[in-house]
């Protein structure tokens, strides 16, 4: 029997009954396209905007950004030193700090920027999923782990632990540490399995959740992350690395706060993100309007001698900028090459703001102002059940291709 409600006849009661029980009763929380889609800066708080709008000492902010920036130094050396997978070694690293809304407000000059930026999707899932609901929360001392690319990770491989920064009971930032780990319990050793013909081919595919508690495991999940992969041993040792690190980078706020107040650490981080969008925007509307395209090409696989095609046009009218993928090749439902296009995006701005403009603030706002298209389902904006163990192939695209079309706008 189906029954069938008019909307237009409810009362506003019975509507937010209704909205109210399927929010309650909503059957999975898988990632949120809204979220997903958005790379651009969220709206000035009532805080940032009285904080701005007052006495705001640029010289003070300057030495606030210089202690923050200390800070991230200091905590990527800890995971370099104490990290146990190759890839803490290697550099496959970043630790990082956000605004209270999740922005990325700043990298250290070590670590990498897409690992940075990625943070940011998971950080806005918790704060609207999970902040509110009576089950989860977010507290003072929690921890929250993630790797699954398709809530904001370039793939599986990767592990980040976020912990949210509260003063005197008020969230007032986000620090997180990254590390590509060298085993996820996916289809193959190593975490990158260019066999995999499905995304439960990829191992670990951890949404975000709390694993930590008065900043401490909660050793009940550890063990079920350790039972998932081949090497315990080292899921366990570099959770307690980016555990720590992340502590370590939250008290060094904290002493920023005590030395500089509360006002400048959350100016500081929104003034800068406000003022590299304006400088961005600035150097936009300097360039030739135009079209500047270029096409690329991957040759395989990894399982196969394939061509896919991964076109670039840059299209500038004023201070508006495109950055069109449309026509790149479909996705591969069943290969690894795909690539997530939120991910996507923060190696664009990687390629952006280390080869274009390198003198650039290596924050979020950097490709904030730059709008991006591509195909829904394609080798670059892959649909969520495509696999993406491998998509670095496309992702070494992202890092280069803006720089050919660039050169060319500003040639």
């Amino acid at each position: 029997m189906t029954v069938e409600v008019n909307s237009s006849e409810l009362t506003r009661e019975d509507q937010e009954l209704m909205d109210k029980f399927f929010k309650d009763n909503q059957l999975f929380y898988g990632p949120d396209p809204d979220l997903m889609r958005n790379h651009g800066l969220q709206a000035r708080t009532s805080e940032e905007e009285r904080i701005l709008e007052g006495e705001f000492d640029a010289h003070k902010a300057n030495m606030c950004r210089g202690r923050i920036l200390a800070a991230l130094d200091e905590t990527h050396t800890m995971v370099e030193q104490m990290g146990v997978a190759p890839g803490a070694k290697w550099g496959d690293i970043v630790t990082s700090i956000f605004t209270a809304k999740g922005d990325m407000a700043s990298t250290g000059t070590h670590g990498l920027v897409p690992f940075a930026s990625v943070v940011g999707y998971p950080i806005r899932f918790i704060l609207k999923y999970w902040a509110d609901d009576p089950t989860v929360g977010v507290r003072d001392g929690d921890a929250f782990i993630h790797n699954d690319s398709r809530y904001g990770n370039i793939h599986n491989t990767d592990q980040s632990m976020m912990m949210p920064v509260y003063w005197e009971g008020k969230l007032v930032c986000w620090v997180s540490s990254t590390i590509h780990e060298g085993e996820n319990g996916a289809i193959e050793p190593g975490g990158m399995p260019s066999i995999a013909e499905s995304k439960y081919d990829e191992g670990l595919k951890m949404s975000p959740f709390r694993v930590a508690e008065n900043k401490e495991l909660r050793r009940d999940l550890v063990t079920f992350l350790q039972n998932s992969v081949r090497d315990p041993k080292l899921q366990l040792a570099d959770m307690k690395v980016k555990l720590h690190v992340a502590i370590r980078l939250r008290e060094r706020v904290l002493s920023v706060i005590e030395e500089f107040g509360v006002d400048y650490l959350i100016g500081t981080m929104r003034k800068s993100l406000e003022d590299t969008e304006v400088m961005v925007r600035n150097r936009i509307a300097e360039l030739p309007d135009g079209t500047y395209r270029m096409n690329s090409f991957l040759d395989g696989t990894l399982r196969e001698n394939l061509i896919s095609k991964v076109p670039m046009a840059v299209i500038i009218k004023g201070d508006r900028m495109i950055w069109s993928f449309k026509g790149a090749a479909p996705q591969y439902n069943n290969r690894s090459i795909n690539v997530v296009g939120a991910s996507f995006k923060t190696c664009l701005a990687t390629g952006l703001s280390v080869w274009v403009w390198p003198d650039l603030p290596k924050n979020q706002a950097s490709f904030a102002p730059i709008e991006v298209e591509y195909d829904d389902n394609s080798l670059v904006n892959s649909s969520v059940e495509a696999p993406n163990a491998m998509s670095l192939l496309p992702v070494f695209r992202a890092f280069s291709l803006p720089i050919v079309t660039m050169a060319k706008a500003q040639y």
